[in-house]
């Protein structure tokens, strides 16, 4: 584990700096992000580079389609809430879909990924 500050929302790590009390509830947006033919993409690594060198590509590609992903989400504000498997799951403080829904734009643009946006209110 090379920093593990990625490891920690980045509402919760503004807190822990700033010495800020986080409320009970709360209200935003969820964003959750799943790459396109995810599946396919790993049957055909597999089957052209066999198992290990597939896993690898497959990692590999998985770390820079996240990273981008990421870089955007947390120019919108957000924080990583959960990864599972090919899919990420994000959420937006105190955003009424707005900025959830220009950041699924902007990280559409930069990677082939789909996309929901939901709006909650956390009790």
């Amino acid at each position: 584990m090379d920093n593990p500050l990625v490891y920690i929302p980045m509402d919760r790590r503004h807190a822990l700096a700033h010495g800020l009390t986080l409320p009970d509830r709360t209200q935003g947006a969820g964003l959750f992000a799943d790459i396109s033919g995810f599946t396919q993409l790993t049957e055909a690594l597999v089957r052209e580079l066999g198992p290990q060198r597939g896993a690898e590509e497959l990692t590999r590609y998985l770390n820079l389609v996240y990273d981008a992903v990421i870089d955007e989400l947390h120019r919108f504000g957000g924080s990583v809430i959960a990864f599972a498997g090919d899919a990420i799951t994000c959420w937006l403080d105190g955003d009424n879909g707005l900025r959830a829904t220009a950041c699924a734009l902007a990280e559409l643009r930069v990677r082939r990924i789909q996309i929901g946006v939901n709006f909650f209110k956390l009790v």
